[in-house]
């Protein structure tokens, strides 16, 4: 069923509305992030948050002042050298943050900044989106609130998983979609051919989980629902240039990956846990631990607790749809099932991601299930991890974010049918008003948002100053929370580290770095960091040292070198004579 569409100007004025909105809603559920928008970014204690926001800088630093390719991973895993294809398979997550960094915007700020766009163009993207379908303004602006907030989002947020947050791509890519379907032309080619591009360079994950099989879904649906109008001049000249753009785009950027991968360079990238990084088979109704009503209710909580933070899984896993979204979209199902061809493809898929995300087995209330005494019950995402690429991923509770946009759309058809109950403007305003604040309300985790302080020791700056090409060792070596902050204060430095951290560490760059630190504590002396080129030895003292070997290496470097050339309370630095430059 084709809606009539909204006149553009209308369009305009209401694009322009629900982005007001949506900054001011964004500012406070992100509180207290604009008060501290300089000097802090979002994120939990071991939150990625520092390694993606240096990959904005790498960007600008790889391309402008080393003129190479950000894949050449040459500043990090001193001294070996490791080629990482997926980062420029990802180029569009790296490249708007790179140029705001390059014509002077701060690092910090960057990253703060695409996060509090990417909530706000999700929900006008997706209002946009629902009001193609519905034709409802209220209905759409409170619809697509639901996309924008819904827990797992935020959650990745807060663990620093920077390209899951980047959502906008989802409602952009079916809202160009839909409105070649409505009425195609080479002028909509275009603009779908974007959408294409943007979301298939975000990252591999949304790729695989979202933008290929609902495109093609899409697709096929388009076809079997009109096959004639499918088929037409019109239609075929729009989806042509559409896949024709990007194809010339995407295809430069994931061949090298594709590459590599056939010739199993990249095997150090896979990684186990897929059934850690799994949902609960109760987690899409269950609310999280932080919850207004988990909070009211501690047997609520422990039940939510073992649901949620199974294993590893709190990080992915928090999958909590909103009560509201599910009556609503229940309510959607129901009255339009018979009426909109397109709820029940949109149910569907909702049923199937959701079944997805619970990964290779199932686990219910916190304990996977077995039968017969001792099997394991298989799921059909266990299939999955026999294709090609997929078996990379190990986080399929992210398919959530196609349940969750699924569950968006289902949702506005319910809204709407709840909000024409009322003849008047006003009172629908007043009810979707409401509506709108249970979901922020029922969406809500975390009501004061974790910050993480971007302060660099000043004598970074001194090291930066240092012409020599020698290389910074930070110790604790190894260290998953420690490597962010090695590659943030290398941001400042711009020397090569022995740490870091790209998704993945190859383990013969974990074996060295423990040769290094072994080597120097054996033998007392700095002959290892000379032979390796290592210039500086920054000594991280909030950095958890669970192999005990601070103060072992700190009675070395004194009784070779002298006194530390900077010290404060969180670092203390020894400048490294004598060590001979690489070209």
């Amino acid at each position: 069923m084709l809606m009539d569409e909204v006149p553009q100007t209308s369009r305009w004025k209401f694009a322009l509305f629900v982005s007001v909105i949506a900054v001011v809603v964004t500012a406070v559920c992100t509180y207290p992030l604009i008060f501290n928008w300089q000097t802090h970014v979002p994120g939990f204690k071991f939150a990625d948050s520092f390694n993606h926001a240096w990959f904005a800088w790498w960007f600008d630093f790889a391309i402008f002042k080393l003129e190479q390719s950000p894949a050449e991973l040459t500043y990090l895993f001193h001294p070996i050298y490791v080629e990482h294809p997926l980062l420029t398979a990802m180029a569009w997550s790296r490249f708007m943050p790179m140029l705001a960094i390059h014509f002077g915007s701060s690092l910090t700020a960057t990253y703060n900044a695409h996060i509090f766009i990417s909530y706000v163009l999700t929900w006008l993207f997706s209002s946009l989106l629902i009001l193609e379908l519905t034709n409802h303004k209220a209905t759409a602006i409170v619809a697509g609130a639901i996309f924008a907030f819904f827990p797992n989002r935020t959650m990745h947020v807060l663990y620093g998983h920077y390209t899951q947050q980047i959502t906008y791509q989802y409602p952009l890519l079916v809202w160009m979609l839909w409105r070649v379907w409505q009425r195609p032309s080479w002028q909509r080619g275009i603009w779908l051919g974007v959408a294409l591009t943007l979301a298939a360079i975000v990252d591999l994950m949304p790729l695989a989980y979202f933008a290929a099989p609902v495109t093609l879904l899409l697709l096929l649906y388009f076809f079997f629902s009109d096959r004639q109008r499918f088929l037409s001049r019109p239609m075929l000249i729009a989806l042509g240039t559409a896949f024709g753009i990007a194809a010339l785009v995407v295809i430069p950027l994931i061949w090298p990956l594709f590459n590599t991968a056939i010739q199993d360079d990249l095997t150090w990238y896979q990684s186990g846990g897929v059934a850690e990084f799994s949902a609960d088979g109760l987690a899409l109704f269950v609310p999280p631990p932080g919850h207004i009503l988990t909070r009211a209710s501690q047997q609520l909580y422990t039940f939510s607790d073992n649901i949620h933070n199974w294993g590893y899984s709190a990080s992915e896993a928090q999958v909590y749809a909103g009560w509201i979204t599910l009556v609503l979209a229940s309510i959607g199902l129901w009255r339009e099932r018979h009426r909109t061809l397109s709820v029940g493809f949109w149910f569907l898929i909702a049923l199937a991601t959701a079944i997805l995300a619970l990964g290779p087995i199932l686990r219910l209330g916190g304990q996977i299930q077995l039968w017969a005494g001792d099997r394991y019950i298989f799921l059909p995402y266990f299939l999955a991890t026999k294709i090609p690429f997929l078996e990379w991923g190990r986080t399929p509770a992210r398919l959530h974010f196609t349940t969750m946009f699924a569950l968006m759309i289902l949702a506005g058809y319910g809204l709407r049918y709840v909000l024409t109950r009322w003849k008047r403007p006003l009172a629908q305003a007043v009810v979707a008003t409401a509506v709108l604040a249970l979901i922020l309300v029922d969406s809500t985790f975390q009501t004061s948002w974790p910050l993480l302080s971007t302060e660099i020791p000043p004598y970074m700056s001194e090291i930066a100053a240092d012409s020599r090409a020698v290389a910074v060792l930070d110790i604790p070596v190894n260290n998953y929370r420690g490597e962010k902050y090695y590659m943030l204060y290398q941001t400042v430095h711009q020397h090569p580290i022995v740490g870091g951290h790209a998704y993945r560490t190859p383990q013969e760059i974990v074996d060295l770095r423990q040769e290094i630190v072994t080597d120097l504590t054996t033998q007392e002396t700095i002959s290892t960091l000379i032979q390796n080129n290592i210039g500086y030895v920054v000594l991280h003292h909030t950095i958890e040292d669970e192999a005990g070997i601070i103060q072992p290496i700190t009675s070395v470097l004194q009784a070779e070198i002298g006194q530390p050339e900077y010290q404060d309370e969180l670092i203390t630095i020894f400048f490294i004579p004598n060590t001979e430059e690489t070209e």
